[in-house]
């Protein structure tokens, strides 16, 4: 594709009519000329829906390595206690020890693979979405700036002789000289809609349409229909878009099952329980710490 576009911006680079003295200009709208490869490169690059899929993209590409980390999800907590406002008899004493507790996740197997292969399937889907976009952008804006250029070369061959016309006069060119003033305020007409169409394309609103400027002489060139059957099949960005959402579909099936895999949260305590003598018996204790662990995960049979 980038080869055919690149051909013709090379061959379509000559002012239409340019041996002509007449001009293109209508009477209620300006004109700015544009060249084919100067309009395709714009809409490339300012084209609202080229720049959205692009955010579209960046986005999938940012959280790549958010997904592809392992889930830990590691926790630290300290307490400390027992404080009462008032003991339940005059005997009653407690130390107030503090906890510390560190927490954390142990994935189930096979989760963050998945979650690796999901993520580099979703930004390689989002990049050939991205790139069909482009494809179908460019083949399209070349059909609106061709149409407009068609238009255009049609209103100045009918000015032309309708120039002639009326310099030779007379009353059997009345009609033919109506006709071609109709024709060209239809023609007029219609460029406008495709011109329209080129300045929507740009994503740049603008009192000023963009005027084609170029010839449609393209050359001759030979295809063979196998080798153009087997190159769509290895490149038509279709086909590319439909088997990099194919591979997403896979990736998020293989993810779906690996997460019915078990979590299991691991859990360390140390508690530090300082020095204290009780009322009742005089007992002292000495200052003390204790440390423990702990395991936990759901119950996969509810």
């Amino acid at each position: 594709m980038k080869k055919i576009f690149a051909s013709l911006g090379l061959v379509i680079a000559v002012p239409a009519f340019a041996q002509d003295a007449a001009t293109f200009k209508l009477d209620d709208v300006s004109l700015r000329p544009i060249k084919f490869s100067e309009f395709v490169a714009q809409v490339k690059e300012s084209n609202t829906w080229v720049r959205s899929k692009k955010l579209s993209s960046e986005s999938a590409a940012s959280w790549q390595q958010s997904m592809s980390a392992y889930n830990i999800n590691p926790s630290f907590t300290y307490s400390r206690g027992t404080f009462y406002a008032a003991a339940p008899m005059e005997s009653y004493r407690t130390p107030q020890s503090g906890t510390y507790t560190l927490s954390g996740n142990i994935e189930g197997r096979g989760k963050q693979d998945a979650r690796k292969e999901f993520s580099s399937s979703e930004v390689i889907r989002q990049s050939v979405d991205l790139g069909a976009l482009v494809y179908g952008v460019e083949v399209d804006s070349a059909f609106l700036f061709l149409d407009a250029l068609r238009v255009k070369n049609l209103w100045l061959v009918k000015h032309k002789a309708l120039t002639e016309l009326e310099r030779i006069g007379g009353a059997d060119n009345k009609q033919a000289i109506d006709d071609y003033k109709q024709f060209k305020t239809d023609q007029a007409n219609d460029f406008k809609y495709f011109a329209l169409g080129m300045a929507s394309y740009l994503g740049k609103p603008s009192m000023v349409l963009p005027d084609p400027t170029a010839e449609l002489n393209v050359p001759i060139r030979d295809f063979d229909v196998r080798s153009l059957v087997d190159n769509a099949k290895r490149a038509r960005p279709d086909i590319l878009s439909l088997e990099a959402a194919f591979s997403v579909a896979k990736a998020a099936d293989n993810l779906a099952q690996k997460n019915r895999n078990l979590d299991y949260s691991v859990s360390v305590y140390a508690t530090d329980s300082p020095a204290y003598t009780t009322n009742s018996s005089g007992t002292d204790y000495v200052y003390n710490r204790g440390l423990s662990y702990g395991f936990s995960s759901r119950c996969p049979f509810l």
